[in-house]
């Protein structure tokens, strides 16, 4: 049976198998690290990436129609698992960490009350770091840009975002009706 006609990869033997991934790691190896290293700095991790790749393929090759098919397979198994690394990672990265938000700068200890914290646990976890690092350590957008590796503009509208939601979250616990107030305020002046 040749690897290069097409043919059902369903039932296929366990030495076939091995062979298909072979061939398949040989020949597109560069490929699918070149679509994790769109988005992945890390070289580590991104090696990672290409092999858990590779494994995934290799644990789901029932499910590619043919042979010709593998290309787009294990490239969609790239993308798909760096999506996730991003978003693992993010979610890592941004999470409510209580000595962040305590942490000792020029002996000044930051403390925040519980309501403060509750709205911090409302907003994403990116919102989060960002209102910290600018409001608390009087960070420049550019240098939490640099620091997160995302867009001075995206820095800027979650900022706005999250100083929006704050908004909200201190009209509703003060007092409903001047949030309402406040709701009628803004219909009135979009239109």
């Amino acid at each position: 049976m040749s690897l290069l006609g097409a043919f059902s990869l369903k039932n296929i033997d366990e030495e076939t198998k091995l062979k298909i991934i072979e061939n398949s790691f040989n020949k597109y190896k560069h490929l699918v690290m070149f679509i994790i290293k769109q988005k992945v700095r890390s070289k580590e991790d991104a090696e990672d990436i290409l092999s858990d790749s590779f494994v995934s393929l290799y644990e789901s090759l029932e499910q590619v129609e043919s042979i010709y098919a593998i290309k787009s397979y294990v490239s969609k198994i790239a993308h798909n698992l760096v999506n996730q690394y991003l978003k693992d990672k993010s979610e890592k990265s941004f999470e409510f960490n209580e000595n962040y938000i305590n942490k000792e700068e020029d002996n000044e200890e930051l403390i925040f009350d519980d309501s403060i914290k509750e709205w911090l646990n409302i907003i994403s976890p990116i919102e989060r770091k960002i209102v910290v690092d600018y409001v608390i350590f009087d960070k420049k957008f550019i240098e939490i840009s640099k620091e997160l590796k995302y867009p001075i503009d995206f820095i800027k509208s979650s900022y706005r975002r999250a100083l929006k939601e704050l908004k909200k979250f201190y009209l509703l616990n003060n007092n409903e009706d001047d949030y309402l107030t406040e709701v009628n305020y803004e219909k009135r002046r979009i239109y």
